[in-house]
């Protein structure tokens, strides 16, 4: 086989465990992102100027900042925020009254 393939690789987490201010600071374009019928699909970078203490500073919950942490330490491309996505039980969760499931 002469073609290259490109593989992504990505950590599924529960929708819940990011919340409504999560969401109003994606729009605010912090991270390349997109929505999708279940949840947020969340590009990872290695930008140093959003570390943890900075998004906890901008606002980020702590479940998104958990979650961000264990994709990178995955060393994840992306992380994906679903619905039916696996509940991570060191990792808060939250009630959203905001559409956390992309639609």
């Amino acid at each position: 086989m002469s073609e290259i393939f490109e593989i992504k690789k990505t950590l599924v987490v529960y929708a819940a465990h990011m919340n409504d201010d999560d969401i109003t600071h994606l729009n605010k374009r912090w991270f390349a992102f997109e929505s999708y019928d279940y949840g947020y699909r969340i590009f990872i970078t290695n930008d140093k100027t959003l570390e943890d203490h900075c998004l906890e500073s901008i606002g980020f919950s702590e479940g998104f900042r958990k979650s961000l942490i264990l994709a990178r330490v995955l060393q994840c491309d992306r992380i994906e925020f679903d619905c039916d996505g696996p509940k991570i039980e060191e990792i808060p969760e939250y009630d959203s009254e905001a559409d956390i499931y992309g639609n």
